[in-house]
């Protein structure tokens, strides 16, 4: 609305006082008029010049931009006919401007409707003219006004009563009082903009998301949905005992379980067939992070068998969309019911008791395409919206469609109880980064930020690291044109009797060769439903990585390149941490294709076949059995591949990208670490005692430089130390046994003591005498 605000000033072009008429409050339209021209300036940045400047102008600039021209006005008796000064506007009303309105649903003593209104800031109170009354609500009562209205120009305005209903907007319910007029347009003032949170930015109603309903004491459970887990009924249920905490940590995971609790996320159980270990990670916040150790269950677990959306599927449905929005559910897992059948297969044992989830808690491997299916049948049939596993992703070709979109799956959703996190919703983005593409109004392109370890790849500095370039690029030679001649440069530099010299022509050839391979057809686009795997491999400088997935025609194509340097507290590391190091960075780096799939872990340390799977629950400790807590969320297998098979994330180790971060995920379901008090014995005097061990020495010669393929190689007293173990030098094993004995515990405890820890031959024998 347009009101006059009886202030005058001096015309910009021709000095003459004019006055402003000006919206209330001063972010609409602004109307002035001289000799020259008039201008009418809409807050949506348009503007209108219409000459002469004459009172009739005004009404056939209304005409152009479609105003309403039903309007009141008077010309103040002070002012002569051939005076273009404007002095008094009732009413002017933009009718052509979408974003000014909103579609409000009114309920009066039963009988609903929707109700098209005008939003208007400067005005106190909500109107309904007479004609939508008798329309729409013909057997509504109308009560006397209480109060009286005027217009700005404080003018009386007449009313005919006042008419209580019940109003709701996206989800959003209030009590409103609609003051009801003899004409005009429904009109929505500030006493409901307030009450139903709607945020208007200049002259666009911006969808935003409210935070979450403050009456919510807990997280809210999806309605009509519970998830029972399959179990194989030939699996013999599994008790793990409880693994100790700090002192430091225990009063705040009993801080968590409580919370939990109150949520109705757990429950406290006496007795159950599985119990499983909880797993523990500080915050960066102070606080901590507490899941379980579920993997021990998972072997028993028939996983859904609801298939993952066609990345083809899902990329066809983006095109042409100009728009997007990104919700995130708040704790999506636990917003999900489990079975009381189901619920014993959670239990978890802490320093508090026994407890297990009432909710589908993260790490259960059914969950991922449970909760998939449970989220495609809730928004089934809604236009303008993708789901892949926690994701929701809406988009539309203009911002009606996309907003149109957006308000019906926020509906959808708070009819099923779904909770979203406000703080981390994304909306109204012009790009999508989803699965590896950028998706733009232009078009979808791959994202090729994966490829940087391929792209910024160092020159090589000696004739090894150049054979390792060598390597990598000879892998996808059939992809690049011409490979032969083009790689010649190179391979002089590796001749015997050649100098290493990098020239300007071996720099040229190694650009050309890495823009070919990147452009060419050995780069693939990720798709879910591949059978996918992760290969990785660390040298003493780096770590690599490559994703590849496996076609139905047998082709094993690469879809991304990943590396980065150590840092100097990395280098120090063994090669076995170093090795276990590249799994997992290279995991968590790809977390969003690979979170929610089965995936194989490839690396060339035979050892990590364990240590990172739950076989090596009581072995592998300290910094290897964190890392293999933090891959908890995922579902994978590890498989040896020998080094001379695995020259792609060889080369990446070898020439990694000058980069130290470790790429840390921070969410809300990751977990990690495992503490466990070590039991009377310093590092510093293990490896003293293992320098003056002569057996140990060689062991520690094998594990540097690699154990023979075959065991029969080896002197026989080395093979039970064959492959990696955590052993403990000859000098130390009676002390160590005295220490683990102390508290004059039994045989069995005191060998399992020894067990969590340590390991040396004939352990056991030592303990028993």
């Amino acid at each position: 609305m347009l009101r006059c605000c009886r202030r005058k000033r001096q015309h910009w072009q021709c000095n003459r006082e004019i006055a402003i008429l000006r919206r209330f409050p001063p972010d609409g339209r602004t109307i002035s008029c001289c000799q020259r021209d008039i201008v009418i300036v809409a807050a949506v940045s348009h503007i209108w010049r219409i000459r002469p400047a004459a009172l009739r102008d005004v009404l056939a600039a209304a005409n152009a931009t479609k105003l309403d021209t039903s309007l009141k006005w008077c010309r103040s008796a002070e002012a002569t006919a051939h005076d273009d000064v404007i002095t008094s506007i009732s009413t002017v009303c933009a009718t052509d401007i979408r974003r000014l309105y909103a579609p409000i649903e009114v309920n009066v003593s039963g009988q609903a409707g929707t109700v098209r209104c005008m939003l208007d800031t400067g005005s106190t109170v909500s109107i309904l003219p007479k004609c939508v009354l008798r329309e729409q609500f013909p057997r509504a009562q109308v009560q006397t006004a209480t109060k009286r209205l005027t217009t700005y120009t404080e003018s009386p305005l007449p009313t005919l009563g006042c008419l209580l209903a019940t109003v709701s907007y996206k989800g959003r319910m209030a009590n409103a009082c609609f003051f009801i007029v003899g004409s005009g347009i429904p009109l929505i003032g500030m006493d409901l903009i307030s009450a139903l949170r709607i945020t208007i930015k200049g002259t666009e109603i911006v969808a935003a998301i409210g935070p979450e309903r403050p009456s919510l004491k807990r997280l809210t459970s999806i309605k009509q949905f519970v998830h029972k887990v399959k179990v194989r009924p030939n699996v013999k249920p599994v008790q793990q005992k409880l693994r100790r905490l700090p002192l430091s940590i225990k009063n705040a995971v009993s801080e968590e379980l409580r919370r939990l609790m109150e949520e109705e996320i757990i429950e406290r159980v006496n007795a159950s067939q599985w119990i499983s270990p909880i797993v523990v990670v500080q915050k960066k916040t102070g606080g901590i992070r507490l899941c379980v150790d579920l993997r021990e269950p998972n072997k028993a677990v028939i996983a859904d068998s609801f298939p993952l959306p066609h990345i083809d599927d899902l990329l066809l449905r983006f095109r042409g969309a100009a728009l997007f929005s990104i919700l995130d559910l708040k704790e999506a897992y636990h917003q999900l019911r489990l079975h009381e059948d189901s619920r014993d297969l959670t239990a978890f044992i802490t320093h508090d008791g026994l407890f297990r989830f009432r909710r589908v808690p993260y790490g259960l491997s059914s969950a991922p395409s449970a909760f998939l299916k449970i989220m495609t049948e809730i928004l089934q049939g809604l236009p303008g919206v993708v789901c892949y596993l926690d994701d929701l992703v809406v988009f539309g070709q203009s911002t009606y469609e996309h907003d149109r979109n957006l308000d019906a799956v926020i509906h959808r959703l708070q009819q099923y109880d779904v909770t979203l996190n406000s703080s981390k919703c994304k909306l109204r983005q012009t790009e999508l980064l989803f699965l590896g593409y950028k998706i733009t109004r232009a078009g979808i392109r791959p994202e090729k930020s994966h490829l940087t370890a391929i792209s910024e790849m160092h020159e090589p500095t000696n004739v090894h690291e150049l054979r390792s370039l060598l390597g990598l690029l000879s892998w996808y030679s059939k992809f690049i044109p011409n490979f032969s001649t083009l790689a010649e440069p190179l391979r002089a530099l590796t001749h015997a009797g050649n100098t290493f010299t990098w020239s300007a022509e071996a720099q040229e050839s190694v650009e050309k060769l890495k823009t070919l391979l990147l452009e060419s057809s050995a780069l693939s686009l990720f798709d879910p439903a591949l059978p996918t795997t992760v290969t990785t491999d660390a040298s003493d400088v780096g770590i690599g990585a490559v994703l590849t997935q496996k076609h139905s025609c047998g082709t094993e194509n690469t879809v991304a390149f990943a590396s980065r340097t150590l840092s100097s507290t990395e280098r120090k590391y063994s090669i076995v941490e170093k090795e276990a190091l590249a799994c997992v960075w290279a995991v968590e780096k790809w977390r969003p294709w690979l979170w929610g799939i089965p995936f194989e872990l490839c690396s060339d340390q035979q050892a990590l076949t364990t240590l990172l799977t739950s076989k090596a629950a009581d072995r592998a400790r300290m910094r290897i059995a964190r890392w293999s807590a933090r891959q908890l969320p995922f579902t994978y297998t590890v498989r040896h591949k020998p080094g001379t098979l695995n020259v792609v994330a060889d080369t990446l180790s070898r020439l990694p990208i000058q980069s130290t971060d470790t790429e840390g995920n921070d969410d809300d379901e990751m977990v990690a670490e495992i503490s466990n008090e070590l039991i009377g014995i310093k590092q510093d005097d293990i490896r003293t005692a293992t320098r003056h061990c002569s057996v140990l020495q060689k062991v520690t010669n094998y594990i540097q430089n690699g154990w023979p393929t075959n065991a029969k190689r080896i002197e026989e007293q080395l093979t039970p130390f064959f492959r990696l173990r955590f052993v403990i030098p000859e000098s130390l094993q009676a002390r160590l046994v005295a220490l683990a004995h102390e508290n004059h515990q039994g045989i069995v405890r005191t060998k399992m003591r020894l067990r969590e820890l340590y390991w040396w031959p004939g352990m056991d024998n030592q303990v028993e005498t």
